[in-house]
């Protein structure tokens, strides 16, 4: 996508807020019935979804620094994942 000034303005983070909702079915839980690995991957695709209406472009997940599990989660549970572009910047990179 091509950068121009409409896509370089700045935004407040209300523009980026998306929300989803998963329900954890069997397939997605391990033989103890607790949800975990697609987690990752729902967290993953509400922060892209964030980004993508930030940006008005294509993103992609750098690293994750930390995340914590409070509870299980189990069959039948809803997840509710809610996400948003807190903080923006451009990186300059330097090729040595």
């Amino acid at each position: 996508m091509e950068q121009n000034g409409e896509n370089l303005r700045p935004r407040p983070m209300s523009e980026s807020k998306s929300e989803m909702i998963e329900l954890v079915l069997p397939n997605d839980t391990n033989p103890l019935g607790r949800c975990w690995a697609p987690v990752d991957a729902l967290i993953d695709l509400a922060g892209a979804l964030a980004a993508h209406r930030h940006s008005h472009s294509y993103a992609v997940t750098a690293s994750m620094d930390h995340i914590d599990f409070l509870v299980p989660v189990h069959v039948g549970d809803m997840v509710i994942l809610q996400s948003s572009v807190n903080r923006a910047f451009i990186r300059r990179w330097k090729w040595a």
